[in-house]
């Protein structure tokens, strides 16, 4: 029920409050890691052009309806009679030079909540080209071949929801895991593979310890926004490894690799196929700090979002993947709803 409620159910305001406390206002006050000297200079040039532009006008009917001399002989003279009248300006003036300013500069403001990101010199296309080069061709079960394979497109996918949502591949701000069904029944599941090599992977454990069992049961994206949120029933303990060590993430993008069969009538009747749905397994797509997977917005939808945006971008990599389970992995069949 507690996933059930978290795919359809509408978080509203204080959802909004948590999201733009953890993800939209870092997202508008996080300085630059770096900037040059030159950087500095362009962007101080960039901010005296607007301010030149929204107050120019003013300042014309300023310098027009002050007295002016009889003759302006230097241009040392003409800034002095510009800065005489800029020093005899009235409140009104300040008034109506705030409103330029703010007229101008507003557009500029709103730029920062849709702030492009830096391009990283690690394409995820380059190991999503190595996983395909490493997918077996053969007939037949090879199973180094294949995890290799695995491993290489969730690297991949790790990069691409990387540069999503502002992330930097190199901290591994994102790591994905892969999680299959041991049976057909759907009672144990295991992570196949996962982007940490170092950590033990094909442990099968009871498939209701996983909060991906019941994600992979609703056949839905769902997006857990801060795993410690304190109404997650769901202990904030690792499951898929040896002993009781605690999480190191805070936020999930669940995404259950769903199939479709289309299989023909039963015997003795006529009409449409029978349409089965099953899942094969379940990528996990963790980040350390919460609501990464959320933008402005997400609060007022139930099903939607910007989970849809996430998964829109990892449709590739999970075809890729979905081809390479399909050689072993077992499907379970999805209750019609």
């Amino acid at each position: 029920m507690y996933v059930h409620n978290g795919i359809h159910a509408v978080g509203g305001f204080p959802e909004a409050l948590c999201g733009f406390w953890h993800s939209t206002l870092p997202a508008l006050v996080s300085p630059r890691a770096s900037i040059s000297l030159r950087a500095l200079v362009i962007l101080l040039s960039r901010i005296l052009v607007v301010a030149a532009t929204a107050l120019f006008p003013l300042l014309v009917r300023k310098t027009l309806t002050t007295s002016q001399p009889e003759s302006i002989n230097t241009v040392g003279e003409g800034f002095a009679y510009i800065g005489t009248a800029i020093a005899n300006a009235s409140s009104l003036d300040y008034v109506f030079g705030g409103i330029a300013l703010f007229v101008v500069g507003a557009p500029k403001l709103l730029d920062l909540f849709d702030k492009s990101k830096d391009v990283e010199a690690h394409s995820p296309f380059f190991d999503l080209t190595a996983a395909l080069r490493k997918t077996p061709i053969q007939q037949g079960i090879q199973t180094q071949q294949t995890d290799d394979a695995i491993r290489l497109a969730l690297g991949a996918l790790r990069d691409e929801m990387s540069l999503l949502i502002g992330g930097v591949p190199s901290k591994r701000v994102t790591d994905v895991t892969l999680l299959e069904f041991c049976d057909p029944e759907g009672k144990q599941m295991q992570v196949r593979a996962r982007t940490a090599n170092h950590e033990e992977v094909k442990r099968p454990v009871d498939a209701k310890r996983f909060v991906a069992y019941y994600v992979a049961l609703e056949g839905r994206n769902f997006v857990e926004h801060d795993f410690r949120n304190g109404k997650n029933p769901f202990p904030p303990k690792r499951v898929s490894v040896r002993g009781s060590h605690d999480i190191d993430y805070r936020s999930v993008l669940y995404i259950p690799i769903v199939c479709v069969e289309k299989l023909p009538p039963a015997a003795g009747h006529h009409g449409a196929p029978q349409v089965v749905d099953s899942c094969v397994g379940v990528i996990c797509v963790h980040s350390s700090k919460p609501y990464r997977f959320w933008r402005w917005g997400d609060h007022t939808k139930g099903v939607g979002g910007f989970a849809d945006v996430a998964f829109s971008r990892s449709m590739p990599y999970i075809a890729l993947i979905e081809q390479l389970l399909s050689r072993t992995a077992h499907n379970v069949k999805l209750e019609a709803k």
